[in-house]
């Protein structure tokens, strides 16, 4: 029997991948991101049931307004990827107040915000699934906030392993590696993106030689993931891009 998960930013990059592997085991995907347009897209795509809603999971009133609606139509869910993320680069000094709060507001508060508005509607064996990021073990430019939220999301995925234990549900911690797809492009512009190399390869970094993977394949550790048996638990997952 088909499950319902709940995946955030789910119109692109690895959201969509995610959705388009569970539909694919028969499951239904809610889809939520800002742009409605894209959700809707991927939603139509992968069918099951799936449907989508504008949902900004740095805004609290509009994560509670989507989970109002969510509810209204399942009064179960199994599941809840927490996917949505900003990640574009700026070095600490030059960085303004938007900038900081942006990531921290959508990497780190998001998360708490869909777990918070997830929690009451999950079933038993479910899963939260946090995706986390590589970069929080590596050496890299330009990401300090970042990673700084990515860190905090994993010491977040940590605590609420404890506390929902007890209630039978799951928390995973997913760290992703570089990820890509043929239509994706990196919403950063060209001055910033040509800084982002400079400043790495002022520390030895070759951010143009890194190993990366693709959207479909990191997708696909998920659709393991949520269907683990209920008597096993994986705290933590590490997916590392084999190839440059």
């Amino acid at each position: 029997m088909g499950k319902t998960f709940v995946i955030t930013r789910g119109g692109t990059g690895l959201g969509r991948a995610i959705a388009r592997t569970l539909a694919g085991q028969g499951h239904t995907g809610v889809l939520l991101g800002r742009r409605l347009d894209k959700v809707e897209a991927v939603a139509a795509e992968i069918g099951n049931g799936s449907f989508a809603l504008a949902c900004d999971v740095a805004d609290p009133d509009s994560v509670d307004v989507a989970f109002a609606e969510i509810a209204k139509r399942h009064q179960t869910i199994d599941g809840l990827i927490n996917n949505a993320a900003v990640f574009r680069p700026f070095l600490v000094k030059d960085a303004t107040n938007q900038q900081i709060d942006t990531i921290i507001d959508t990497n780190m508060k998001g998360a708490v915000h869909c777990a918070r508005a997830a929690v009451p509607l999950l079933r038993k064996d479910g899963i939260i699934i946090n995706i986390g990021s590589e970069t929080v073990a590596s050496r890299v430019a330009m990401f300090s906030i970042y990673q700084a939220s990515k860190g905090g999301l994993e010491r977040f995925t940590r605590a609420l392993q404890q506390e929902l234990d007890p209630e039978g549900i799951r928390v995973t911690l997913v760290r992703a590696c570089k990820m890509f797809d043929e239509d994706y492009t990196w919403d950063v512009d060209t001055e910033t993106m040509q800084k982002f190399f400079e400043e790495n390869a002022k520390r030895g970094i070759n951010q143009r030689k890194q190993p990366i993977a693709s959207f479909a394949s990191a997708g696909a550790q998920i659709g393991w993931l949520v269907n683990l048996p209920p008597d096993v638990q994986v705290t933590e997952m590490l997916l590392e891009a084999r190839f440059a």
